[in-house]
């Protein structure tokens, strides 16, 4: 209900936007426009690797499994490019990361329930820690995130411009987990937790133990507001609901040669705020600072085990699989417009 309690909003504003255009407004112009545009940046946060499970008790869905990759930083360069007539527009944006360590992979179980079915999904039984690098060497890049966004604006006052905005979003990022330590609980029945003292700890350093692979494709739509204080400076806030988010990932285990792959899809479940500033050095070109929010919930999907060991082929599991992002981008940029 709340989803489309946000798309009944959301739609108002867009019905009603015209109603307050006002053409008289010195930005009115018929002629086509361009932008060109340099960017980068750094990207702070964490993507999440969720695998749920039914507890055996009540049928309540809880967490078997959650890897959390960090992105401290993660840096990115791009470009964007923007054309426009009358009140349309049309970009392209795109980011691309460039290979590098990005902070920590925390790998967390709780096992007991799914093992013994007595009902223990609080008791965290399994958790490493290793480096977290943002790696090319699997699918020939480390990242990139690229979209494609259209525009409407309005006029209501010199001052503001307001854009309704619709966009498809196509994420991917390559991570490897590289050494680190591992703590196990005692693995009696039940399993005892991973920091008690009769855990096991186990020393990862020098191993290569896991490549993840992340997709994420939104739909966004949302509402730009620009204020336009003095006519060399631009002040943007944007924010944007996902009317759609699909999620796959391929978590590939090196030690036992196991793919684990999820795919979920989810409506209304992410939300970004954006703030851009601009700055007009001379009539054609520009710089800017830009900021975005993105979070998501964790969404729920599907599940399953590819085994690549012998002839076993795939392999089902009980399991779902699914996802959640959070993260900040903080950039720069340099701006060509005629």
């Amino acid at each position: 209900m709340k989803g489309f309690g946000i798309l009944f909003a959301l739609t108002a504003i867009f019905l009603a936007a015209p109603l307050f255009a006002n053409d008289e407004n010195p930005q009115v112009t018929d002629a086509w426009h361009f932008k060109a545009e340099l960017t980068s940046g750094a990207r702070l946060g964490v993507y999440d690797e969720i695998v749920w499970y039914k507890r055996s008790t009540d049928g309540a869905r809880y967490k078997l499994s959650e890897l959390n990759w960090e992105l401290k930083p993660a840096w990115y360069v791009g470009a964007n490019f923007l054309v426009g007539r009358k009140r349309f527009e049309l970009g392209a944006l795109t980011k691309f990361f460039i290979p590098a360590k990005s902070g920590l992979m925390k790998d967390s179980d709780w096992q007991n329930d799914s093992l013994f079915k007595n009902g223990d999904t609080s008791t965290k039984t399994n958790y490493s820690e290793s480096d977290c690098y943002l790696d090319s060497t699997r699918a020939g890049f480390a990242g990139y995130d690229l979209e494609l966004q259209a525009a409407v604006k309005f006029y209501p006052a010199k001052f503001l411009t307001l854009r309704p905005l619709l966009s498809v979003n196509a994420q991917f990022m390559n991570f490897n987990g590289r050494n680190g330590t591992a703590w196990y609980g005692d693995q009696t029945e039940p399993y005892s937790s991973y920091d008690s003292a009769s855990a096991r700890i186990i020393n990862l350093d020098g191993m290569d133990l896991i490549d993840y692979c992340a997709h994420n494709v939104f739909v966004w739509t949302g509402l730009r507001a620009d204020f336009i204080p003095h006519s060399r400076f631009v002040i943007s806030l944007s924010s944007e609901v996902a009317v759609l988010w699909f999620f796959m990932d391929d978590d590939y285990h090196k030690s036992n040669s196991k793919h684990f792959k999820e795919t979920a899809l989810s409506a209304f479940y992410g939300f970004r705020q954006k703030l851009n500033l601009e700055f007009s050095v001379t009539k054609i070109f520009a710089v800017g600072a830009d900021f975005a929010f993105v979070f998501t919930g964790e969404s729920v999907g599907s599940s399953m085990t590819v085994s690549t060991k012998g002839n076993s082929g795939s392999q089902g599991v009980a399991g779902q699989g699914g996802g959640q992002l959070l993260y900040f981008d903080l950039g720069i940029s340099a701006k060509l417009r005629w």
